[in-house]
């Protein structure tokens, strides 16, 4: 922010000091001005912060504990050096790992976030061509032309022996 501060600070000694020339008698071309301040709007977006874009499940635990962040952050810390790895939920595991800056990131999100887009796959069932696994009110089944579409997370949980079968998703068939 204090970049952000200093270029706001430079224009408004840039604009003050045209108004006094104007004030002075010095002709200026209203084009030129014109497009120097939109020049102008135009690096001051820029130098604002850009959104950090985050998976799912951590935009799931920054709802759920923004209103007390630094609290959170601090509990969450202190929670996981009492886990074991295995036992720790995608989020838990995603801050535990230094290099996806998990205490920068999640005080970033205040500035805005996005939804990193996860990866899709279809799971074929073994040995059945053209056959897909599909989740329905019973639980797992199969079904024949196309199956339902799984994030990784997911192939992890329901097929892990088999998940490097997975065919991902085209972008336009979703």
């Amino acid at each position: 922010m204090e970049k952000i501060e200093k270029l706001i600070d430079e224009k408004i000694n840039d604009w003050d000091d045209c108004l006094n020339r104007h004030y002075a008698g010095e002709i200026q071309n209203s084009d030129v001005l014109i497009r120097a301040a939109l020049s102008d709007m135009e690096q001051l977006k820029s130098s604002l912060p850009k959104p950090v874009e985050v998976p799912e499940f951590v935009v799931k635990w920054y709802e759920l504990h923004k209103r007390d962040l630094e609290q959170e952050i601090f509990d969450l810390h202190v929670d996981l050096y009492q886990k074991n790895l295995g036992d720790r939920t995608e989020f838990e595991k995603w801050a535990s790992f230094t290099e996806n800056n998990p205490i920068e990131t999640l005080i970033r999100m205040k500035d805005g976030y996005k939804v990193k887009k996860e990866p899709l796959y279809y799971m074929p069932v073994p040995c059945l061509d053209e056959t897909y696994y599909v989740i329905n009110e019973s639980g797992m089944d199969v079904a024949y032309g196309i199956g339902d579409k799984f994030m990784g997370s997911e192939l992890d949980k329901y097929f892990p022996d088999i998940k490097k079968l997975a065919v991902p998703v085209e972008e336009d068939a979703e």
